[in-house]
């Protein structure tokens, strides 16, 4: 294309010489956009030729090719039935050619599952109850069997723990002279098996015990003046009503007491499991508590020898509800917290009888069944030491209320000492401790 007339621009240059500068650079400018225009409609008129045309999946232009993509390879909602032609990519590949939907690659991330007998994909409202993201059925992303249906495999577990527990202390003496040296720690085994089938329902069973106490404590006297709270006056009406001897129990030159108990418990529960991290328990328990008192003394001035027995029985049922809860507090420690509350039908008995030497005693039973409640507290620390194998150690409270001891039923005795009275189920008994152990999941 050619230029036609430049005489403005040579009556510019002698006119003023300031303006030339100026003047050229417009000219230029006009000249460059004159060639482009005319270089344009060339290679407009040579692409009606088919120059620039999409062919073959490629777009021509300048001399390069550019790859784009055929529009009628993707499929629409008015072409649901045709097969598409894009490959899918980045999903699970069954044998069959077939994949799963919603798209990673790795476990967890898709939506719906492939069916192993037809290698038809799920979808997220209809395979496995409309859970989404599960593994493969019959073959993971890592190789290994899986069931697509469960959230993740079913597990078993096992623990013994050794359990340092002591009851607490009432001070009981049935002399005024002499008392008992308390009750101390003792060792006993917590052993609990349970299941999980689908990582959320599950079943547990535990058993402690036996845990067994002793105290004890004995005096001598030159001049026999070892008695007891029952006071001679008492005494001495049981006696005449009795027709015996009984000044063993006032005026004993030797006396010894001691008094024993003894728990142990076993409980089975249904469990429910949340993010493996909480567990809740609810279901039934049974637990037994007993105590033996003995008092054995010797009168110096009669020459009489005797004991005397109190013995109690509580025998707890009912239902109790729990939880079990983890913290994690570093990559392999976790704290956690351990409770329990139970109500429960107490069938509570007791048996009391004074026994000589010369082979003469009286005896009293009774029994009565009461409401008992039993609550327990917990914490301590957990350390994972491998998938399977994890340590634990901290410290429990108990709290038994409504049972039979041998201290109440000793006091209703020492009132009257041969009158029936009935069971007396209403003391509160404190058990703390510390418990450590390990647990195998597998």
């Amino acid at each position: 294309m050619k230029i036609h007339s430049f005489h403005p621009c040579s009556q510019s240059v002698h006119q003023n010489a300031s303006r030339v500068t100026r003047l050229l650079m417009i000219c230029g400018a006009a000249f460059m956009g004159l060639a482009s225009s005319s270089e344009a409609m060339a290679q407009s008129s040579s692409g009606s030729q088919g120059g620039n045309a999409v062919r073959n999946g490629l777009f021509t232009h300048g001399g390069e090719d550019y790859r784009v993509v055929d529009t009628a390879s993707y499929r629409t909602s008015a072409d649901q039935k045709e097969q598409s032609a894009i490959k899918q990519v980045g999903l699970l590949q069954h044998a069959s050619g077939h994949c799963s939907s919603c798209g990673t690659s790795s476990c967890g991330g898709s939506c719906g599952t492939i069916s192993m007998a037809t290698g038809t994909c799920g979808s997220c409202g209809t395979s496995c109850g409309g859970r989404c993201g599960h593994r493969v059925s019959g073959l993971s992303c890592n190789g290994a069997f899986a069931n697509s249906c469960e959230p993740c495999s079913p597990y078993r577990y096992a623990s013994v723990e050794a359990m340092y527990f002591k009851r607490d202390n009432d001070d009981f003496s049935l002399s005024p002279n002499f008392g008992m040296d308390g009750f101390d720690y003792e060792w006993a085994p917590r052993i609990t098996i349970g299941m999980v089938g689908d990582c959320v329902h599950g079943y547990e069973a535990s058993f402690v015990g036996p845990l067994e106490w002793q105290q004890r404590g004995n005096d001598a006297s030159a001049t026999d003046s070892i008695g007891t709270f029952f006071g001679r006056t008492l005494v001495g009406n049981a006696a005449t009503t009795l027709g015996t001897d009984l000044s063993f129990l006032t005026d004993a030159s030797v006396a010894d007491q001691r008094l024993s108990a003894e728990y142990y418990s076993l409980e089975a529960s249904k469990t429910l499991v949340g993010w493996e991290m909480a567990k809740l328990l609810i279901g039934g328990r049974y637990i037994n508590y007993d105590e033996d008192y003995l008092y054995a003394a010797t009168s110096g001035t009669s020459g009489q020898t005797g004991n005397l027995n109190i013995s109690t029985d509580n025998q707890l049922i009912g239902v109790q509800i729990g939880a079990d809860l983890l913290f994690p507090i570093s990559r392999h420690g976790f704290s956690d917290t351990r409770m329990r509350a139970g109500v429960y039908a107490n069938n509570a008995s007791t048996d009391q009888s004074i026994v000589k030497s010369t082979g003469y005693s009286i005896a009293d039973s009774d029994s009565s069944t009461e409401i008992a409640g039993m609550f327990e507290l917990g914490t301590g620390v957990r350390y994972q030491l491998g998938e399977i194998l994890s340590v634990r150690a901290g410290a429990e409270l108990w709290y038994l209320t409504g049972v039979a001891t041998a201290d109440s039923q000793a006091s209703f005795t020492a009132a009257q000492l041969t009158q029936r009275q009935g069971v007396q189920a209403e003391d509160d008994i404190l058990f703390t401790g510390l418990s450590v152990g390990a647990e195998l999941r597998y």
